[in-house]
């Protein structure tokens, strides 16, 4: 008796291991953080955050509003974790000048955007 209590032991044990051990399923992964904000002159700024630390944010500016020039320039950058678990961040813009991505972008970070753009986000 003594020998089957200790084989459903180990069972229990090693399945217990088993479903704590971690699942990389990415199709379960849920968004944590999620925010958008446009003003009335079409400025926005969104971002997300899911369980799997995959990041996004995005913010566009309306340039030469009213003109026939007008259009929206667009900064952001995502980030991921890698196979390797080591992070990736990739920066992106979108401005006359084409679509770029690389490391010269434009600092991500409210202080970067216009005061006016700011005031009217904070409302």
């Amino acid at each position: 008796m003594t020998g089957t209590v200790l084989k459903i032991v180990i069972l229990h044990i090693f399945i217990a291991v088993v479903n704590s051990a971690p699942i990389k399923d990415e199709s379960l992964a849920e968004i944590i953080e999620n925010n958008y904000t446009i003003d009335a002159k079409g400025n926005y700024v969104f971002s997300f955050k899911t369980t799997n630390d995959l990041i996004r944010y995005e913010e566009g500016i309306v340039v030469n509003s009213g003109e026939p020039n007008e259009h929206i320039e667009v900064y952001g950058y995502y980030s991921y974790i890698n196979d390797a678990g080591e992070p990736v961040r990739v920066d992106y813009s979108a401005t006359e000048e084409g679509y770029k991505i690389g490391d010269e972008q434009k600092d991500m970070t409210i202080s970067a955007l216009p005061q006016s753009v700011v005031a009217s986000l904070v409302g």
